[in-house]
């Protein structure tokens, strides 16, 4: 096992890819500049000894909010993706960061947009009303989305709801759960999606999660130690970045 350590910064909101060609491993953090703007700062892991600056300039105030979330990534590339009608998109190889838009119908959504790593593509999955969602995926290449088919659990929230522990059921009223459903990723992308089960009135996370095959049309619950919710999503990588 290897080890390295990271020149110190007091940025957070840290995002790790891979660059196929140099075969490595960079980090990459986004950090205030002004109120208005913010910039981003990446390292080679193993190589480089501080940081280095990325371009941001050309990057617009509205799509430059997506710098204060957290990053998501994909086979060679790394998203900021949250709100609005942006995605910011750096390619690791080049280190050079894109301002795709996004599709018309997650802009103008009154629900939820949840932004999920779909192993080489970035997932998409807007809130319709109730347990349905319109989905989409984005190839990072050249920003283009293209709309898959929807995911609609509403004929099955019942059964969902009644199958949950005891412990799982903070509600009076099945009407109460109409927005307890939260994408969290994919187990198998077009396959298998989880969810988090979610209290929008006590604001609380619950432990039990469910995987959605997509195909065959069943759910599986899955119970977590705990309802924290601070985690990065992973796939395949015993890498870990101590202490981001």
């Amino acid at each position: 096992m290897q080890r390295f350590s990271l020149p110190p910064t007091t940025y957070s909101l840290t995002g790790l890819g891979f660059g196929f060609s140099a075969i490595a491993y960079k980090v990459v953090r986004a950090y205030c500049t002004s109120i208005q703007r913010r910039a981003c700062i990446i390292l080679t892991v193993g190589v480089d000894k501080s940081w280095r600056p990325i371009c941001a300039k050309h990057i617009s105030i509205q799509a430059n909010l997506n710098f204060t979330f957290v990053p998501l990534t994909t086979e060679g590339f790394v998203h900021w993706a949250k709100s609005g009608s942006y995605v910011l998109t750096l390619n690791v190889e080049t280190e050079i960061i894109t301002e795709y838009l996004v599709p018309s119908s997650a802009s103008s959504s009154c629900g939820g947009v949840y932004y999920l790593s779909a192993v080489k593509y970035l997932s998409m999955l807007i809130e319709r009303g109730g347990w349905s969602w319109e989905v989409w995926e984005m190839k990072p290449e050249t920003g283009e989305w293209t709309q898959l088919p929807g995911i609609d659990l509403e004929d099955r929230m019942y059964e969902i709801f009644g199958g949950l522990r005891e412990g799982d059921k903070p509600y009076r009223s099945f009407a109460c759960i109409r927005r307890l459903l939260v994408p969290v990723g994919w187990l198998e992308y077009k396959e298998v999606l989880l969810y988090r089960l979610y209290c929008p009135r006590t604001r609380q996370r619950l432990s039990t999660c469910i995987a959605w095959n997509i195909r065959l049309k069943e759910f599986e619950f899955i119970e977590l130690d705990s309802d924290l919710d601070g985690f990065f999503v992973h796939r395949n990588s015993l890498l870990w970045l101590d202490g981001c």
